[in-house]
């Protein structure tokens, strides 16, 4: 708000942020204002984060326990609202280090993650808390696949978010499929199986062929 007051009688009453979501209620006006008075263009009032008090207004706005963290509101044309939920992000493969992210976490509500497959593939801490985990694989001859989670504490319960990821270099193939005979004018298919992790192939003939 640039200028103006609240309106008596208006404690719990939301204010919305740019994006039109719910971030705060009020509370009401500093101590010491009177009740109805509107003696200048802008006077204090109190508010408090709507995710700081998230574990008494989950029972109301997450009836469903779903991990719901945010709901847009409502647009004139669409009449229909749009559950924000948290979810896990994060490189799919990690050759020497990456980052991992909790988005749409709350704010002010507690957040750990762990490595809960693969932690003897990297150096360094394996868990900790907040919404962001970053890791450094342990060297570059390891491979294997990887699980990170990340653990709400507070939102009617226990909330848990999880990525599958691999970690080093792809495992290489055993060998390449298709004839051993090539005749002139004809056509001849080669191919390898999928390997794990990999996101894409290239092929070149040797020299001289």
């Amino acid at each position: 708000m640039a200028s103006g007051v609240f309106e008596a009688v208006s404690s719990g009453s939301p204010i919305l942020n740019v994006s039109k979501r719910l971030i705060s209620t009020i509370r009401g006006r500093v101590g010491g204002t009177p009740e109805f008075s509107c003696g200048g263009a802008n006077e204090n009032a109190i508010g408090g984060r709507i995710s700081a008090s998230w574990p008494a207004f989950c029972q109301f706005l997450d009836p469903g326990n779903e991990g719901i963290v945010a709901i847009n509101t409502i647009p004139y044309s669409s009449g229909t609202s749009v559950k924000v939920f948290p979810s896990a992000t994060g490189p799919n493969n990690v050759c020497t280090s990456g980052s991992f992210t909790l988005t749409n976490a709350p704010l002010d509500i507690p957040i750990s993650w762990e490595i809960i497959q693969g932690a003897n593939l990297f150096s360094g801490s394996t868990s900790g808390s907040g919404k962001t985990a970053t890791l450094n694989v342990l060297n570059q001859s390891v491979y294997g696949s990887a699980r990170i989670r990340f653990t709400i504490q507070a939102m009617c319960g226990v909330k848990q978010y999880i990525k599958n990821f691999t970690v080093g270099k792809p495992n290489t193939t055993a060998g390449i499929n298709g004839g051993t005979l090539v005749y002139s004018g004809s056509q001849v298919v080669y191919s390898i199986s999928p390997v794990s992790g990999a996101t894409s192939y290239n092929w070149q003939l040797p020299s001289g062929w």
